[in-house]
């Protein structure tokens, strides 16, 4: 399932490390503090998991916040703006060229 993540934290290092935690799970950034996950169901549940690990680190203030995306979400999505590939995340090309 799709997934939208923000988050607004105040620390500089522990924001670079929950950016660098989501996107090594495998999601792609679609702006600074937002990100577009389109995980199975285990790796859905690890990331909770490990967003849910962080917040004993968070200061009054800051979130973390994960919408669900459903399927009939996805399809009614509008994407203005030429730099935002969310449908290479939602449908992933099988052959990949280097």
């Amino acid at each position: 399932m799709a997934h939208l993540i923000s988050y607004d934290i105040e620390n500089d290092k522990l924001r670079t490390r929950l950016a660098k935690m989501i996107i090594g799970r495998g999601a792609i950034r679609i702006q600074k503090s937002v990100f577009f996950a389109d995980l199975s169901a285990q790796k859905t549940a690890d990331l909770l998991v490990m967003l849910q690990d962080l917040q004993a680190e968070l200061k009054t203030g800051d979130n973390i916040i994960v919408i669900p995306m459903y399927d009939s979400v996805l399809e009614k999505m509008i994407i203005i703006g030429d730099n935002l590939r969310l449908d290479e995340a939602i449908n992933p090309p099988n052959t990949y060229i280097f």
